[in-house]
């Protein structure tokens, strides 16, 4: 299954879902666990805090998880998560698609602070470039 986050979808084979931002936001922060399992509240800090907002209670995950298994199942794919009680969650086979300029929210935030304080447009430009090509 793919996760693209240049066109906002989750696909596999030929059937495409297209992602609400929290949703995208929710999948990357789970799929991109190097150790596989996310904490519940790793996954809301992730998803909020690049934007500045406030953290939700973590119930507003479970509704999210669910509205993704209801709109995953009716697209015909698999639910792309598994729920560990007491753990976290685990994404299974995602495999993270990034469109060249497009970066994660948190990358993109950090990116701009940097950018700001960076006088020579140019060389913010290029840096932009590099690090959306290595995502």
């Amino acid at each position: 299954m793919i996760l693209d986050l240049g066109r906002h979808e989750l696909r596999e084979g030929p059937r495409v879902l297209r992602l609400r931002r929290s949703e995208e936001n929710m999948l990357f922060a789970i799929a991109r666990k190097a150790e596989g399992i996310a904490r519940r509240d790793s996954v809301l800090e992730e998803m909020y805090s690049a934007d500045g907002k406030r953290l939700p209670q973590s119930g507003i995950l479970s509704v999210l998880l669910s509205q993704l298994q209801r709109r995953t199942e009716e697209a015909g794919l698999p639910f792309p998560i598994e729920r560990i009680p007491r753990v976290g969650l685990r994404a299974k086979n995602i495999e993270i698609v990034n469109k060249r300029g497009m970066l994660p929210a948190r990358a993109r935030a950090d990116l701009t602070a940097l950018m700001e304080q960076c006088r020579d447009e140019a060389l913010a430009d290029r840096c932009y470039d590099h690090l959306a090509a290595m995502l």
